[in-house]
């Protein structure tokens, strides 16, 4: 018993350490995020405000709350500060784009038809769950196999769709429930009337 009650402690201990070590870690990788210095390069990056205007610079700096930048046209002036509640968005000159507000981020655009409803990764979910429903003897019969036959016609139609080999097996397996079932009750008529 008191052995229990000191590896209870042991690892009471032990998860401690861990929480603190990593919360100490997590402030420390804080303190170190603050400040992120940019080095600048011969090309201008562009900074685009909430309204709209847009800010030709080299970036210097670029803190939680700040940026620190210099116009192109403007290098023997000092550095200006902008806050970042003000910034849109950043375009370096890498080609990176670094959004400061949800506005400014490009909206997806999704395109849809009508058999994209059913569907999940790519994958004809009435294949999938005609398959899943076939493995089940009764239910697989009455659900699984239409659902299966469904899911196979569909993905014949639509070359994108994944899951035909699913329905093809679903319907193989209802086929053999069936083939098994057919021969059950014929050899228990036979031998019952025998």
């Amino acid at each position: 018993m008191n052995y229990k009650l000191t590896a209870s402690f042991a690892i009471f201990l032990l998860l401690m350490f861990v929480s603190v070590q990593n919360i100490y870690s997590n402030i420390n990788i804080e303190i170190n995020k603050e400040i992120e210095i940019v080095e600048p390069l011969n090309d201008c990056d562009t900074i685009i405000l909430r309204s709209g205007k847009k800010v030709i610079a080299k970036i210097y700096a670029i803190t939680l709350t700040e940026i620190k930048y210099k116009k192109c046209d403007e290098t023997n002036l000092p550095i200006k500060t902008i806050l970042k509640s003000k910034i849109a968005q950043v375009n370096y000159s890498s080609g990176k784009i670094k959004y400061y507000s949800k506005d400014a981020k490009p909206k997806p655009t999704y395109t849809t038809t009508n058999q994209d409803e059913l569907t999940y990764a790519g994958y004809d979910l009435l294949s999938v769950f005609g398959f899943i429903l076939c493995l089940i003897p009764f239910w697989g019969l009455f659900l699984g196999l239409p659902l299966a036959i469904i899911g196979l016609v569909r993905t014949i139609k639509n070359k994108n769709l994944k899951g035909k080999f699913l329905a093809l097996f679903g319907i193989l397996i209802q086929l053999i429930y069936i083939t098994f079932a057919s021969l059950y009750i014929i050899f228990m008529f036979f031998l019952m009337n025998w």
